[in-house]
């Protein structure tokens, strides 16, 4: 697993966001966590494209100070179309 952005949202809940590695795939996926002050894990969302086994990286995310909404971007290594 490699962090790769970190943000704080209007409650002072923490958001994280990454690339998560699992054993089974050796393909990164999108990662984006959010915790509450404390620590506890409040939900967590993974992405990547079934049936691509490429890696799946995010690069940076943004949290809206007056709606909390997360943005996250990243890229997709996709081999099928030639990238």
């Amino acid at each position: 697993d490699d962090l790769r952005a970190v943000s704080i949202d209007a409650l002072q809940n923490i958001v994280l966001g990454g690339i998560a590695n699992f054993v089974s795939n050796s393909a990164g996926y999108l990662r984006v966590a959010k915790y509450d002050s404390a620590g506890a894990l409040l939900w967590s969302r993974t992405y990547n494209i079934p049936g691509v086994a490429e890696d799946n990286a995010l690069s940076d995310l943004a949290v809206d100070p007056t709606d909390s909404s997360i943005t996250a971007v990243g890229y997709v290594d996709r081999s099928d179309l030639g990238q």
